[in-house]
């Protein structure tokens, strides 16, 4: 599911879709659907300690937790949304 070829040594999903379809299978129906840009912002502003949320839409997967989220994270609007449980370690 990652890029080859040269890209800085980072990695990229180059199938969004697909992984959506594959986080529903795996970890059931997500927290949000149709998830809108009011939602992202809030959902990124409400993570604590070690609380992280996934977000796939069929142009971006992107990953948030409390003081990150990447540049293109606004591509995931439209898309679901799994809020992760958080672990002591």
């Amino acid at each position: 599911m990652n890029f080859g070829g040269d890209n800085d040594g980072l990695r990229f999903i180059i199938n969004a879709a697909e992984l959506e379809k594959n986080l529903t299978i795996r970890w059931g129906e997500p927290d949000y659907q149709n998830i809108t840009y009011e939602q992202i912002m809030s959902i990124s502003e409400g993570l604590v300690g070690n609380q992280v949320a996934i977000i796939v839409s069929p142009e971006h997967a992107t990953v948030l937790k409390q003081g990150y989220r990447d540049k293109y994270f606004l591509l995931s609007e439209g898309g679901s949304a799994w809020i992760l449980p958080t672990s002591d370690k």
